[in-house]
């Protein structure tokens, strides 16, 4: 029996234990989901996700060291995907669905503002 698939996760700097752990949670709720190698850090987010979007974006430098994941169009897989990862002890510290902003950002650009909302949260 195939499984319809429903929305799309993008993972970045992930450990493979966790990506597997991850992917077996997202094949059962019919996301998809995958694994952005570091040569493609340099696209937009929206891009990662399959749309094409401008990369107004000329940094060198895109890489990042902090783990994230981006979601798009999950609808109620959303609160059973987030139920399934803490019941799994699988720990994402930043996290994102995609917007209209952000899907122009590369995602080191999204990762530190992810940073500094948890900054501005946790005063």
């Amino acid at each position: 029996m195939k499984v319809k698939t429903s929305g799309s996760i993008i993972c970045f700097n992930f450990e493979s234990e966790k990506f597997l752990g991850l992917s077996k949670i997202c094949n059962n709720l019919g996301i998809r989901v995958r694994e952005v190698p570091k040569e493609e850090y340099s696209k937009t987010v929206g891009e990662l996700m399959g749309f094409q979007v401008e990369n107004e974006s000329n940094q060198r430098n895109c890489d990042f060291p902090e783990e994230m994941m981006v979601v798009y169009n999950l609808g109620t897989n959303l609160d059973k995907l987030l139920r399934k990862m803490r019941e799994r002890e699988i720990d994402v510290p930043y996290k994102a669905m995609l917007t209209g902003t952000n899907q122009s950002w590369i995602p080191k650009d999204l990762v530190l503002e992810l940073i500094e909302e948890h900054k501005q949260m946790n005063k």
